[in-house]
Formats: C-alpha cells, structure tokens, sequence
C-alpha cells in the first residue's frame, strides 16, 4: 500500500485543491529571502521536496542555479513545464528523501510550503535537517517553512466546502495523537476522489531544538511570507533561516 503523499501528490486534484498558492506567492517568497539575507550571485540552491517547482522556479528567476528534488513524477513533470513556460533552467531531480545523499556542494537549502512532517517517525522527519546540513557548503544557509502549530491549533477549522472551477471540494481536519489529519474529496463531472493528508504537529521550541542538533546556528524565524517577526501565539508560519556550522 502506498504512503498518502504518493497517491495525493501524483493526482491532478492535488493542484486543484491549492490552485491558490501560486507562482506569484512563491516569487514574492523568494524576493523576501534575497533581501534579508545575503546569497552569492550565481550560488547553487537545493529544493528539497520542491513540488511542482514554484519556489525553485522563483530562485531561477533571480539567477541562482537550482537543482530541485521530489518523489512525485506528476509533480516534477509540471515543474519542468513551468520552468520551460518561465524562461529559466531547473535542474528537476526525482528521490526519495530517505534516502537521498548529496556532498556539500550548495549555498542555500530550501524546504517550504510545510514539506515536512509526513513520516510517521520523527527520525525519519528530522533527517531532511541532516540531509540539509551535508549538502550545504560550509556557513550555507538552510530556509525551513513549516507551520507554526499554535496558530493551528487557535486558527482549527474542522470543515470546508470550496468550488474551483467545476470541482467542489469538502475537507474534513481533525487533531490526533500530534497530528493533523486531513481526508479531501473532490466532486467532479458526477464523480468523487477522496485523498488524505497526515502531517506530525511540531512545536517551535521542538523545530529549534532539532536544527540545532543538525548542526545549525544563528537560526532567525520569521513568521509569514512577507518576513515579519515569528510570534509563537499569533504567526501563521514558522520560518527558519539557518547557518551551518
């Protein structure tokens, strides 16, 4: 039986369901880390679990060379296709994160757009901090975006009905045993697909313990998009911009 993320992440409804977060979102993103933080012209950049490709696809456009990696086939095919659309090279990688190695050969390290937390062992989670770690040069910067579980648990909705375009999709969330649980069925042309989501719920506190384990300092948090201040009670993300050590 195959794991939730390789059935969701290779359907199309997938990115239906999150049409909303598009490529503009992910160059604003990319605009906001280039202005706080100094990286290299020309620096290589790894996106690890990088999806379709936006946030790779954002870094291009800024002249970085960027090698992205994902376990979806579906979803590297359509990064490719938008970076072809976008003008820009991405160099799109197709691995199991488990088991991925590379040598210290990059300047930054992405995982975004909560890219984490999917295992159900937090040993296997907190391996991309490590994997991160050995693939950046030293004094590299790791960018982690995850949620911030707070704003989670204050912000709970249990149940959502949206249409996009012809489809209408109801979601149903619940809390459970540090995780949350996500099951989504989309109605399309008299005919309904139910997916799941099922993400490990790690407290800040938790994040910064683990990276500092990885071998991470000066890590800065930020809190949304834009690069506001995190604040545990009311951010909606939680950002880590790290070094290695």
């Amino acid at each position: 039986m195959s794991a939730w993320y390789e059935d969701w992440f290779n359907s199309d409804e997938y990115l239906t369901v999150y049409s909303h977060r598009d490529q503009q979102e992910a160059d604003e993103f990319a605009a906001t880390i280039n202005k706080l933080v100094s990286i290299p012209e020309h620096s290589r950049i790894l996106d690890l679990a990088c999806g379709a490709g936006r946030h790779a696809i954002a870094f291009a456009k800024l002249g970085y060379d960027v090698t992205a990696v994902d376990l979806s086939s579906r979803l590297l095919e359509i990064g490719s296709q938008s970076a072809a659309e976008s003008g820009v090279k991405v160099n799109f990688q197709r691995a199991n994160l488990l088991h991925f190695k590379s040598s210290p050969e990059f300047s930054v390290v992405l995982n975004v757009f909560t890219s984490f937390g999917y295992f159900a062992e937090d040993a296997d989670n907190f391996r991309i901090f490590s994997i991160a770690h050995e693939a950046l040069l030293r004094a590299g910067l790791f960018i982690f975006d995850y949620m911030n579980v707070e704003f989670v648990r204050k912000n709970f909705v249990p149940h959502s009905i949206d249409s996009i375009g012809d489809s209408i999709i109801e979601q149903t969330r619940s809390i459970s045993k540090d995780r949350v649980n996500k099951s989504i069925c989309i109605k399309s042309g008299g005919k309904a697909r139910v997916f799941t989501e099922s993400v490990k719920l790690y407290s800040a506190e938790t994040l910064q313990t683990a990276l500092a384990d990885a071998g991470f300092r000066d890590i800065r948090l930020l809190g949304d998009y834009s690069g506001g201040k995190f604040e545990a009670d009311s951010s909606s993300r939680f950002i880590a911009i790290c070094k290695k050590a």
